[in-house]
């Protein structure tokens, strides 16, 4: 059995080869938006839907190459009306909800058919999932910088340590309270969370656990472990994070409304951010210094 099971790892790791090296091929030759995955799985010799047994799709496929540079000229034209479909996927999630939205009503907005649209996205998910990381397909447009944790090797020799990896994190989540937009994909998703499961399992799986699997893998890259621990670590730092940003970016729209006096312990975004990494790497001197009190006998 354990022969079996080493025979049909290898086998899949081989489609994987086979799949990112087609990938890698057909994104050179054409772009990232222009390239399809259908034409990707004819290359590597497989069908579209072994393809999607590996991966989400080009974007995931595009990240797990390493975010590789692509050939100029039709890649920003089509990184401009990628752009354009982000705006117009957001404004019609935000009027009917993820569940009500479809490919169609996007396509509309941005003056597409469903066809072309389908060419810069596989699946009503994949563009949520680009609207929420506000990824235009060019390096480095994701909000907080995941395409550069796509390779945990190529993270850890970005940055000298994790401190410097999780405050250059913080610090992306702190500039998103400027955006006007990330109020609408925030409640957006809040919205979705209370009534649709569906939603609720994607977007633990797609968003949630694929970013603390790679904050997780570049930590261990790092020299950082063991790995339960910094996976708890992990999630404590980027669950702080989010809350952060619903605290600043939702709740905000609240006090401004009825001219409440702001919270001044978050209104400065990059402190915080500091604050937070430094509790999760040393915890919190304020809260050690407390001394446990005697109890009183009965």
């Amino acid at each position: 059995m354990g022969n079996v099971k080493r025979v049909q790892d290898g086998a899949c790791c081989g489609v994987a080869e086979r799949i990112r090296a087609a990938a890698l091929e057909l994104f050179r030759a054409k772009g990232l938006i222009a390239a399809t995955m259908a034409g990707i799985a004819e290359r590597a010799g497989c069908s579209v839907g072994t393809l999607y047994l590996h991966f989400h799709g080009k974007q995931d496929l595009y990240q797990a190459l390493g975010c590789p540079e692509l050939p100029e000229g039709a890649e920003g034209r089509g990184t401009a009306r990628r752009r354009q479909v982000l705006e117009a996927a957001l404004a019609v999630f935000g009027e009917k909800g993820y569940g009500a939205a479809t490919m169609e009503d996007v396509a509309a907005r941005v003056g597409l058919s469903k066809a072309a649209l389908y060419e810069y996205f596989d699946s009503k998910e994949d563009l949520f999932i680009a609207v929420v990381r506000q990824d235009t397909g060019a390096p480095g447009s994701d909000c907080c910088g995941w395409q550069s944790l796509a390779d945990p090797e190529a993270a850890a020799a970005l940055y000298r340590e994790p401190a410097e990896l999780l405050r250059a994190i913080a610090g992306r989540h702190a500039e998103l309270h400027r955006d006007p937009s990330r109020s609408t994909v925030l409640r957006l998703i809040l919205a979705e969370a209370v009534h649709d499961p569906e939603f609720v399992v994607m977007f633990r799986a797609r968003v949630v656990g694929d970013n603390v699997e790679r904050v997780t893998r570049a930590l261990l890259a790092m020299g950082c472990g063991p790995e339960a621990e910094v996976r708890v670590a992990t999630r404590i730092f980027l669950g702080a994070c989010f809350a952060w940003m619903f605290h600043t970016v939702v709740l905000r729209a609240v006090p401004e409304a009825l001219k409440l006096p702001s919270d001044p312990s978050t209104d400065d975004a990059e402190a915080f951010g500091r604050a937070v990494v430094d509790l999760v790497l040393h915890g919190s001197p304020a809260l050690r210094r407390a001394k446990p009190k005697k109890r009183s006998k009965p």
